[in-house]
């Protein structure tokens, strides 16, 4: 999942729902990547956070992407998507196939099936059948990267997605062993892999010259992580029922946010707080590793996908085939 940083938003009175003619054009900060585009989401209510379903679907949501601008979220090979309003979602495009991960880089909503990688403008069009068999993938601008190979052989290449590049693409980054869990923004490439037999560790390539030659930076040590994330200055990720986190940088070792979770899924951060989604329902912890706090309880079900939202947090319910939305904590 992508980061957020320079959010902003009005903290004035009023209610959740947000028609599209509220949102204004998108907001650029300098060194914003394509998820950090700014939502005029409306006020904020006055007290605490208020929560409403955005959507009630037919079947359980599987994946959720934002832009900073649209939301979008997949239910079998039907990709929808909404400004935040309740209840006006539309059609986004039908994929090939059920969609195992969708990602939205602002230029382009990229998605993968059981079968291929697939892409389409985000203004809507025609879809564009990237490379087939690939799952594990992220997305900037107008590029894809994945994982090819297999094993020890497993390797980072990146093809556009304005029209087919075939299996291979270009080579970014060389092999590593066991890559996974894949996000990006404008300055860099990060992954979770092996640093050895013993070990994973989180990696680290820029954008502008990729790793071809096997130099990516990494922090060994992490454990098992998984659901790697970031935002303007940190990253984080899952180690089994913790929440850890790390500077973009790689130094030093990884800091604990929270312990003894229950099955977290996904984690995210505005830059000020983080959040994740457990058993327990959407829970928070401030960066300094303040209490951990639940937002909103689960009901009936563990939350998955999580995202950053303009003033919102927005995930997906899956046991009640809900995507669901919650004011941040100002």
């Amino acid at each position: 999942m992508l980061g957020v940083d320079d959010l902003s938003y009005a903290a004035d009175a009023g209610t959740p729902p947000i028609p599209d003619s509220t949102i204004d054009a998108p907001i650029l900060s300098d060194a914003a990547s394509d998820a950090d585009v700014l939502v005029d989401a409306g006020p904020l209510p006055p007290d605490g956070p208020s929560t409403y379903i955005v959507q009630h679907l037919t079947a359980p949501p599987t994946q959720l992407a934002t832009d900073g601008f649209w939301l979008f979220w997949a239910s079998g090979p039907q990709i929808s998507r909404s400004k935040g309003a309740p209840d006006a979602s539309t059609t986004f495009v039908d994929a090939s196939g059920a969609v195992l991960d969708l990602v939205a880089t602002g230029t382009y909503v990229a998605w993968s099936t059981g079968s291929a990688l697939e892409a389409s403008p985000t203004a809507g069009g025609s879809v564009v059948g990237e490379v087939s068999g690939r799952r594990i993938f992220t997305a900037v601008g107008d590029l894809a990267y994945f994982v090819a190979g297999s094993g020890g052989g497993t390797q980072i290449n990146d093809c556009s997605m304005a029209a087919p590049c075939g299996d291979a693409g270009a080579l970014f980054a060389a092999p590593y062993l066991g890559m996974h869990d894949l996000v990006a923004d404008k300055a860099a490439v990060f992954f979770l892999g092996a640093y050895d037999a013993g070990g994973q560790a989180v990696f680290s390539c820029p954008l502008s010259a990729g790793c071809p030659a096997g130099s990516a930076s990494f922090r060994p040590g992490l454990g098992s992580p998984t659901a790697l994330s970031f935002d303007v200055a940190s990253l984080f990720w899952v180690d089994v029922g913790s929440i850890k986190t790390l500077p973009r940088s790689l130094a030093g070792m990884p800091s604990i946010i929270a312990s003894g979770e229950r099955s977290p899924q996904a984690v995210v951060s505005d830059g000020t707080y983080v959040y994740w989604t457990s058993a327990d329902g959407i829970r928070t912890s401030e960066m300094d590793g303040g209490s951990v706090r639940t937002l909103v309880p689960a009901e009936g079900g563990t939350p998955t996908e999580l995202v950053v939202f303009g003033p919102w947090l927005v995930w997906l319910d899956p046991a009640n085939e809900n995507v669901v939305a919650a004011a941040r904590p100002k």
